[in-house]
This record gives C-alpha cells, structure tokens and sequence, in this order.
C-alpha cells in the first residue's frame, strides 16, 4: 500500500467513512458513505476530470493552455523523427540534428530538456552545449528505456533559489513545503527532493503563503484543475515560476519530513468535498 492510500485509510477511519480494498496491492480502494461510493486509485483522486489530468500529464499542451495566465517557463516539443507511423504526419524534424538546430535557434544556453510525460525528475537534462543536447535527445528517444518519451520537450532553464510545492484543493491553498536541499548533495537527479539528504519543510511564513495563493490564482480561474500540487520556484531575483501541476501528487517526502497529520487533514478534505457534492 502505498501511502497516498495509506493516509486515506486513516482519513476514513477519522470521518467513519467506510472502505473497501480491493486489489492485493493496497491501492485500489472504494470508499463509501451515505449510499455514495467513490472510487481512489494509487494517488489519485476522484476530483479532477480526464481532460484535467491529461492536460497536466503533458508538459508542452499544459504549457500552452497556462502561458498566458501566469507566469512559467518556455516551452517546446519535438516529436521523435522515428515515432511510430501513425504519428508521422506530425514529424516536423527529420532526425534530432535538425531538432538541435530549432532548440539553439528558440532558446539559450543553458537549456533544460526533459521527456513531455514524466515524473520524479526522470529523464531531465541541463544542457550546455550542443553535444549534450543531442546525447539527452537520444537518451529521451530511446525505446529500449523504460523512461522512454516519443516527445521530447526544451524549456528555458531559471536560476533557482528555492523550489516548493503547493497544495491546493477546489482553489484553496492547503499547504506549501519547500524542497530544502541545505545540506544535500546533488546525486545526478535535478528534482530537488531526491538529492541525497533533501528535506521537505513547511512554509509558515504568512506573507509568503499569501502570494503564492495570489501567484496561482489564475490557474483556477482559468481551468478545472480541483485537485493538485503546484511546484513553483523563486529564481535568484526573486520572481515566482510554474514549473508544473501534478493532478495526482504523492505524499511520501512531505509524511515522512513533517508528519501525516497535514495528509491526513488533505484526505479528509478531499473526502468531505467528494461526499457533500
């Protein structure tokens, strides 16, 4: 059981909201209350819709639906020339030379590039030359890697101060946690949490909570996003960036840094939201 699960469970047992596993695993679970019964799924919740969740899965679309809205890094796609047929048609480069090419004509070194669906800071690359930028194309392409991506996406790299996520239910700020790498070594993964010795810390400062509310509002404004974790960075002149939304945010570093009582409040939240609708 996972512990996204694992804190829903004892969200349940907190409201005395029934449940029911059903997978061997753990992370199939049904909960039920009042003749209603609602369906959660490793981490995710049954609040955001399947158009919400694809348009945060996929880097480049999320990018082009938020640019306007608020504040976030450029970005750009590039489909693998060798795809599968069926995408052919959407080709616009005929090998990753010509992929390069666009990359150093759209943006500066260095440039960061990542695979357009990924997570746990799998497959991103800080590139500062363009050798670089083709190895990490052809790491991103490769189909025999369980990483693999068939889109591969550019982004403008920011110089980084500190990076914190944002958890935001129906609009509302619930908490944010910075990834606190005092102290941390860098051991080849760029997503900061998983620098050895990295540390989830709660934000408490209130100044600081109310501009991140302020800073995201528009993305609620301007969509259905309901359920999500928000990694925003504050680059070195102190400016607020989007980095991503994740529609299914896991809770592993923020329990096991700071407590499940903050994850189980968030369950419990999200229970009482799905129940009363």
């Amino acid at each position: 059981m996972n512990q996204n699960i694992s804190m829903l469970i004892k969200a349940c047992n907190n409201l005395g909201y029934e449940y029911e596993i059903l997978h061997e695993s753990g992370n199939l679970v049904v909960v039920k209350n009042q003749g209603k019964s609602h369906i959660f799924v490793n981490w995710t919740a049954p609040l955001n819709s399947s158009s919400i969740t694809h348009l945060c899965r996929d880097k480049e679309y999320f990018y082009q639906y938020f640019k306007s809205y608020i504040n976030i890094p450029k970005t750009k796609g590039y489909l693998n020339p060798n795809c599968n047929e069926l995408y052919s048609s959407y080709v616009k480069d005929s090998h990753v030379e010509e992929i390069a090419n666009n990359i150093e004509q759209n943006f500066d070194y260095p440039v960061v590039l990542k695979k357009n669906r990924g997570s746990k800071g799998r497959n991103v690359f800080k590139c500062n030359e363009r050798s670089q930028i083709i190895n990490s194309l052809d790491t991103i392409y490769d189909l025999s890697n369980y990483k693999y991506d068939y889109i591969a996406i550019s982004q403008e790299y920011i110089q980084i101060q500190k990076e914190f996520r944002a958890l935001f239910l129906e609009g509302n700020l619930h908490c944010v946690y910075e990834k606190s790498i005092t102290g941390a070594k860098f051991v080849g993964n760029l997503s900061r949490l998983h620098w050895e010795g990295a540390k989830a810390k709660i934000v408490l400062d209130i100044d600081f909570l109310e501009r991140i509310q302020s800073f995201c509002k528009p993305i609620f404004q301007n969509s259905e996003l309901r359920y999500t974790g928000l990694d925003i960075a504050l680059d070195t002149n102190n400016k607020l960036w989007l980095i991503e939304a994740n529609s299914a945010p896991g809770f592993n570093y923020l329990v096991r840094d700071c407590g499940e009582e903050l994850v189980i409040e968030w369950y419990r939240k999200t229970l009482l939201l799905i129940f009363c609708q």
